[in-house]
């Protein structure tokens, strides 16, 4: 409909300003019949007749005499076209046009930016969660003066230690952010940011509340509050049922009180905001009863609900019950890969549920490969290790190089983890998604599955476990698990009632697999299928022999040990305090010959921390100088402190771990959890 032509003839610009203006509304003119050109183009005229903009003679200056000139026309333009327009404007000028969304993603922005009103966008890993809140800010520019109210978007979200790399992504679209906390002295800063990030309990601190009560021009700058990852509402606030919520009883129970409590209070956020701000909370997995709980505990009204069926096609479920004496060898298979191809091995994730089964996972994986683990194998540092560890305790930056070696190339290939790594930071190629139990609810083991295939590829979710593993998890997932039928049915019901097998069988779970037609070898196409299925018969014992020098030096260095703990545990009885017995050195004295990992100390000792099992296995190598890659086993553990805690510190790992401001502080203790 319109060319350059007819612009210059129905205006009395310069044709040097119709140029810099044409590659912005050239398309709009041509594709949107119900424009009222002449509208838009008087708003034109009247911007630009008031700059003085030299003749074009070079492509930089170009671009600086065009962004002069949109400068003036932005907002008139954005006033008179409506969402469909204003969002086309954004994808090409703002990102050019390097995006296309989906409709569920066109949905939650016009229910925000438009109809201002509160959204639930259930939408699977990998969707593009995060592009909804960035667009928003984008749309947002087109309607305000960014000198008198930069628009703002406030995101809640439970993972710390993702906030850098979020405020990286935001950056690349041209977006200033920061962490709440390093604002809380200085709200200055917040006047020049697009972004701020939050956990719960910064949000709700004092300082930053007295601020939102004082200062009116942020709340009218605030066009949208963002709570990420919102399915972890549930087990936060305790209101669901279903979900295990593990109290401890220690003298921290205070702080964790406050943390759980300041989820279950972020609706106060609403008296601040009123119900003219909209609240958008954004997760991966969510059953009906977790978005009604996330409905509720946020205070929000007539939201509108966007769900997409979690189902990962290209996923492959793996189960696998087996005796807890041989679960480690169905490991193995990772191993081989690991000494045959090293770097080029595909990346996997090992969940983890506690921080023993942490330490004695990667004991494991250690002691088997000894300076395999490491390449080149001639160099055993840290910082070429193929095995990483993530958890509460993991040093920040330790944390930055895993999910920067995940998100590209970097020689870790395997991470150990808790499922802190199971949400907020897009891997794109992880290929096998091990959990060494099955995490404590169907929602979280979604979750953690999710970080398998991102990028569309073939990819296994592997389940490992015994029957103590079970204790804690709901009903849901002891039936997944267990189940004599389909695997993927069980796992996706709840969350999409219309879930069905995978044809052919054998890549839709490990019991459809057994049913499958296929002819041949066709479908063993992974290292782990053939590997798991063939390894029925438990691997050889290691043993030593243990002459009478070393059976009397064994209990003396034990109880040098024992007496070490007790000197610092003065002001209670020394073993109630450390947990180290007399029992446990009689029980390590009598197992000595079969005593070659943590693993092994733990299932034959009284041990009550990995910390001592791992003291415990220092010891017995003093003495017998016979375990395969200690040195390589010892580094990795000790450098992820591993021995710098009580027995009271260890047995449970904390069930949301690196969350909120929190991160450094385990919540566990030795004592059995309480379910109620």
């Amino acid at each position: 409909m319109a060319s350059c032509g007819i612009l210059i003839k129905k205006t009395v610009l310069m044709p040097v300003q119709i140029y810099l203006m044409l590659d912005t509304i050239l398309d709009i003119l041509k594709k949107e019949e119900s424009i009222d050109e002449g509208k838009i183009l008087e708003s034109i005229k009247a911007d630009i007749s008031q700059q003085e903009l030299p003749e074009v003679d070079d492509d930089e200056l170009y671009v600086e005499k065009k962004r002069v000139a949109m400068a003036g026309v932005h907002k008139k333009m954005a006033d008179d076209c409506d969402f469909d327009i204003k969002l086309k404007y954004v994808l090409k000028e703002c990102l050019n046009d390097k995006i296309t969304l989906k409709e569920e993603q066109c949905q939650a922005l016009e229910q925000l930016f438009v109809k201002r009103k509160d959204l639930v966008a259930v939408l699977p890993p990998g969707f593009g969660k995060n592009l909804i809140f960035q667009l928003l800010v984008l749309l947002a520019r087109c309607d305000q003066n960014l000198d008198e109210h930069r628009p703002l978007v406030i995101v809640i979200t439970p993972l710390v230690s993702i906030i850098k790399d979020q405020i990286l992504e935001i950056e690349s679209f041209g977006l200033t952010g920061c962490n709440l906390v390093d604002a809380l002295d200085n709200f200055e800063k917040l006047s020049l940011l697009d972004v701020v990030y939050a956990s719960a309990e910064s949000s709700l601190d004092k300082k930053f509340t007295n601020f939102l009560k004082q200062d009116m021009r942020f709340i009218a700058r605030t066009i949208a509050v963002i709570v990420d990852e919102s399915h972890t509402i549930e087990t936060w606030t305790g209101l669901r049922l279903i979900c295990s919520i593990f109290v401890r009883k220690d003298k921290n129970s205070e702080m964790t009180t406050a943390f759980h409590s300041a989820y279950g209070e972020l609706s106060s956020l609403r008296s601040f905001f009123g119900l003219e701000i909209p609240i958008a909370a954004l997760t991966g997995t969510a059953d009906d009863d977790t978005k009604n709980i996330i409905c509720s505990s946020l205070a929000m009204k007539d939201p509108l609900i966007i769900s997409i069926s979690p189902n990962r096609t290209n996923v492959r479920f793996h189960v696998f019950h087996q005796k807890k004496d041989d679960a480690f060898s169905r490991l193995d298979w990772l191993i081989e890969e690991l000494m045959l191809k090293n770097v080029a091995t595909d990346k996997s994730i090992i969940f983890c549920n506690t921080m023993n089964d942490i330490a004695r996972v990667v004991n494991y994986l250690l002691m088997k490969l000894g300076g395999k683990a490491y390449f080149p194998t001639s160099s055993c540092q840290g910082k070429n290790c193929l095995i990483g560890i993530f958890h509460s305790n993991t040093w920040s930056h330790q944390k930055e190089q895993i999910m920067e070696s995940l998100k590209g190339d970097g020689r870790i290939r395997v991470v150990v983890a808790s499922s802190a790594l199971s949400m907020g930071v897009n891997f794109p190629d992880v290929r096998y998604v091990i959990n060494w139990g099955p995490a404590r609810n169907l929602l979280d083991q979604l979750q953690e599955a999710g970080r398998a295939g991102r990028d569309g590829i073939q990819s296994h979710n592997i389940i490992i476990y015994h029957g103590q593993q079970l204790i804690h998890c709901s009903k849901d997932v002891k039936e997944f698990v267990r189940a004599e039928n389909c695997h993927r049915i069980l796992a996706y019901t709840l969350f999409d009632p219309s879930i069905k097998s995978l044809e052919p069988d054998h890549i839709c779970c490990s019991h459809c697999a057994k049913s499958c037609k296929c002819e041949g070898e066709s479908w063993n196409y992974s290292p782990i299928y053939t590997t798991m299925v063939e390894n029925t018969t438990p691997p050889p014992f290691l043993t030593r022999s243990v002459c009478e020098d070393d059976k009397k030096d064994l209990p003396s260095s034990l109880e040098e040990l024992r007496r070490e703990m007790s000197a610092s545990k003065s002001l209670f009885d020394p073993i109630i305090a450390h947990g180290f017995s007399e029992e446990l050195t009689d029980d390590v004295v009598e197992s000595c010959a079969l005593l070659f990992t943590v693993d092994d100390i733990w299932n034959k000792c009284a041990v009550y921390s990995v910390g001592h099992a791992v003291a415990i296995l220092e010891i017995i190598q003093e003495i017998s100088l016979d375990i395969p890659n200690f040195d390589e086993t010892m580094a990795m553990l000790k450098h992820e402190h591993f021995l710098t805690f009580d027995a009271l510190d260890f047995d449970v790992l904390q069930e949301f771990d690196d969350v909120g401001d929190s991160s450094g502080d385990e919540w566990s203790d030795n004592e059995p959890i309480e379910e109620i």
